[in-house]
Formats: structure tokens, C-alpha cells, sequence
């Protein structure tokens, strides 16, 4: 079934989905929307957040391709309940041209899906990037995070809050994390340790 929600924290509305058994999927239809061309359109930027891991696979129609499908591209959801930004590259896809018909987004069985929006991009968009001052830390030590190509989400329509997060030690990161600070500068170093975090580090 899918949903309409309302953000308590930014007031966005967003669409939330989950299945009960089968094969899930959602069917986009842009043949209703008027002309859509995918060689304007080199990329996709999904903002989404999952209940749990997994695949997730877009199947992609053009009016050259509306029975069967242009290409299909899978890629791997991050399952820690938060909100993230997935970029489609389709930027080397050959069938990606003419105009846009539909798009079927396919999910794992049991998994809530919860869509803030998908963009259509006409140039790639910078990627945040962010590196640490070490690979491993020790119990009481300090976590020095360095960022930067974060100024980008300021000031957009998506309200976008963008936060550094530190988890404890586990193969997923799920549940809340130990700490974490929102972002309010394009780049920049935080320091988190045992004064800053409240005794959580």
C-alpha cells in the first residue's frame, strides 16, 4: 500500500510504502505528465529512507522500449532508518533516449520504503564527501571527522538537513546513533570526544 505523510520536522510531504507478500514494486507513469525527454536528463537523484537494507532495482521504459524495458539498474539501500540521496548514473546508458514513458521501482518484500523525492538532473551534482582522522579509535579517544561539498543542500526546496553521525561498533548501522551534529558550513573539521558528546564517546 502507499501513504502520504507529513513530516513533523520539515512539513514535507512524503510517500510511504509497504507490502504485505509478492513482489512489491511502484510504477511511475510520466507518459500522463506531457513530453519528458531522457536525453536531458543524464541523472536521478532519490531521496528516500528504508525500514531495513537491501536491493533495490529501477526499470526504466521509453517510448522506444514501452513493452519491453530500455535497461534495468540495482544498487544497495543504507538501512539505518535515516534519510539519503541515491545517484542514478545514466550517463553512459545508450538506451536512455527519447521520450520518458515510465519507471518501475522495485523492493524487497517486507521493507517499508519511504520517498521524500526523485530529481531529474541534467549535470551530475557534487557528492559530500567525508574522511577520519584514523580507521580505528579507542575507547575515550577523540573522532575527528573532516567534510566538505555539503553547500549545495542549503537554501534548496528539499529542506535538507545535513548531519555527521557517529555509531557504535556493529556490522549495520541501525538504531540512533551515539551523536550527532547538524552541518551548517559548505566544509569544515568536528571533533567529537567525551566533553562534546555529553559522555557518549
Amino acid at each position: 500500500k502507499a501513504e502520504l505523510y507529513t513530516d513533523q520536522t520539515t512539513e514535507d510531504v512524503f510517500m510511504k510504502l509497504s507490502n504485505s507478500g509478492g513482489r512489491p514494486c511502484i510504477n511511475f507513469r510520466f507518459d500522463k505528465l506531457g513530453s519528458m525527454y531522457a536525453d536531458n536528463y543524464r541523472y536521478i537523484m532519490i531521496t528516500a529512507k528504508v525500514s531495513s537494507g537491501g536491493r533495490a532495482e529501477m526499470t526504466f521504459y521509453t517510448k522506444n522500449n514501452q513493452i519491453s524495458p530500455a535497461f534495468s539498474k540495482t544498487f544497495q539501500w543504507k538501512s539505518d532508518g535515516q534519510w539519503h540521496n541515491y545517484l542514478i548514473d545514466l550517463s553512459e546508458e545508450s538506451n536512455w533516449s527519447g521520450e520518458i514513458q515510465k519507471i518501475v521501482f522495485e523492493y524487497e518484500d517486507g521493507n517499508i520504503l519511504s520517498f521524500r523525492n526523485i530529481r531529474f538532473l541534467t549535470e551530475k551534482p557534487r557528492v559530500p564527501s567525508l574522511s577520519l582522522s584514523d580507521s580505528v579509535f579507542d575507547l575515550g579517544r577523540s573522532v575527528t571527522v573532516s567534510y566538505s561539498g555539503i553547500g549545495e543542500y542549503f537554501g534548496t526546496n528539499d529542506n535538507i538537513l545535513p548531519f555527521i553521525s557517529v555509531y557504535a561498533d556493529s556490522d549495520e548501522l541501525t538504531g540512533e546513533p551515539l551523536y550527532k551534529q547538524y552541518l551548517t558550513e559548505d566544509e569544515g573539521i568536528i571533533e567529537f570526544n567525551a566533553e562534546s558528546t555529553e559522555g557518549k564517546l
